[in-house]
């Protein structure tokens, strides 16, 4: 039933190579965490690579990258805004076109056009990838344009900072579109709570220049890897009959619905108990 489940199960039955990559990261100097916790994160996580994609940086990920060696794989790309959406650029060579920036000629002087992308992408023996296509908070996003859009070797379903809603509708667009489908985290906190998306990729890259291969053979989907914890997020509360229930006696972190505060039966049954700031 689950098609991502279903192909991972068969890459081990056939001994086949694969890699489990969050192929949108961000790092402290967009917002996100700092490299190290990144790292220590998708190490938890059972992620075998990272790809850093900040928006419209790439000089301090990728001299980082060009330094690093660790049991997580580190690869660098650039997050860019395109007329027709938000896309990743990655390039198998990161100095020293990640290292100096080089793409921000696209950028100098305005937001580009995606075959702008697509085209300095080809000249560099590069890839691009489409990010945020339903994401209805950024006014360029692409929404069903997308499936009139060449030259994207992938296009993201969802991410771990996406609202809800624009996941599930850009999980059921996309599952009938002509592009290959992805997913990573753009975690720009520590704090967000949602599922925990990453890529599910055959082969296993050991440089820019292998990941850009899977990602132009399209051997790649999307996986949601904290399932079983979101849906127990998703559980409606539990009656207000059961012991727990009731706001005021714990912390604050204990107390129920604001809204339900009072009702119930009150303690000792007797007359009304009132709850201003005087405490009386």
């Amino acid at each position: 039933k689950n098609p991502v489940l279903a192909r991972s199960l068969d890459f081990e039955l056939h001994g086949m190579r694969r890699m489990l990559i969050d192929l949108h990261a961000y790092t402290d100097v967009t917002g996100g965490p700092t490299l190290k916790n990144l790292l220590k994160a998708a190490a938890a996580e059972g992620l075998d690579a990272v790809c850093i994609a900040d928006p419209q940086a790439s000089a301090a990920a990728a001299k980082a990258a060009l330094e690093y060696e660790g049991d997580v794989k580190l690869f660098v790309g650039v997050e860019l805004p395109t007329r027709a959406g938000d896309v990743i650029l990655i390039v198998p060579e990161l100095d020293p076109f990640m290292t100096r920036e080089e793409w921000r000629q696209l950028v100098a002087l305005g937001v580009p056009a995606l075959e702008e992308v697509v085209e300095l992408a080809e000249a560099n023996g590069g890839v691009v990838l489409l990010v945020h296509p339903y994401d209805r908070r950024r006014k360029l996003a692409p929404r069903d344009r997308v499936f009139a859009l060449e030259g994207i070797a992938g296009v993201e379903c969802a991410n771990s900072t996406a609202e809800l809603g624009f996941s599930v509708f850009a999980i059921e667009s996309l599952a009938k579109g002509p592009h290959n489908v992805f997913a990573g985290s753009a975690t720009v906190s520590s704090k967000n709570r949602g599922s925990r998306w990453a890529t599910l990729m055959a082969g296993d890259a050991g440089d820019e220049a292998s990941l850009i291969e899977g990602l132009k053979a399209g051997e790649f989907w999307p996986v949601e890897l904290n399932a079983a914890e979101s849906r127990r997020q998703e559980r409606p509360p539990r009656d207000r009959g059961e012991r727990g229930d009731r706001g005021g006696r714990g912390g604050r972190g204990d107390r129920g619905d604001r809204g339900e505060r009072g009702r119930g039966p009150r303690p000792g049954g007797g007359g009304r108990r009132r709850s201003g700031r005087d405490g009386r």
